[in-house]
């Protein structure tokens, strides 16, 4: 599903406490996690499909959205992350540091492409981040949004030399 010029973003399901467990106990392994839907939330991301990959995406073609970009299953090439910089490391805490990258990169021209039912992530379950800095994120977001913003200051470049 890569191209240049594009980034991609599949779906996530949730695995629950006692399914995370029994994986990180080695009481499972990962090929097994989809014979345990019941202890999957989201379960129809869990699906992974070719047919149903392609029909989602000639159906959603138009609807590519930022707000739907998981940061724990986007890729991208190399290139075009330096492009940006990379994550916005002016973030604090959690929350939308992920979409504000990607509003980044379709300000930089890039196109988003979702892979629903072909990239399937299985998240393990874990407390719940603290989400006081989710408003001043927002805000973040929103500015890069409003002023097109393809590159920040504080990014990758403080680490590499391209």
């Amino acid at each position: 599903m890569s191209r240049p010029n594009t980034f991609i973003s599949g779906s996530r399901t949730m695995m629950d406490a006692e399914l995370t467990g029994q994986l990180l106990d080695k009481k499972l392994n990962i090929n097994e996690i989809p014979n345990h839907r019941q202890h999957l939330g989201k379960r129809h991301n869990a699906v992974r499909s070719t047919l149903l990959r392609n029909l989602s995406w000639m159906v959603q073609r138009s609807h590519r959205n930022y707000k739907y970009v998981l940061g724990c299953n986007m890729a991208f090439w190399k290139k075009d992350l330096l492009t940006v910089n990379g994550y916005n490391e002016s973030f604090k805490g959690w929350g939308k540091e992920d979409n504000e990258l990607a509003v980044r990169l379709l300000n930089a021209g890039l196109e988003l492409r979702f892979i629903k039912f072909g990239a399937v992530v299985y998240h393990l379950h874990h407390k719940v981040a603290d989400l006081s800095a989710v408003p001043a994120n927002e805000e973040k977001l929103l500015q890069a949004i409003a002023q097109r913003v393809t590159f920040v200051a504080a990014g990758m470049n403080n680490y590499t030399s391209r």
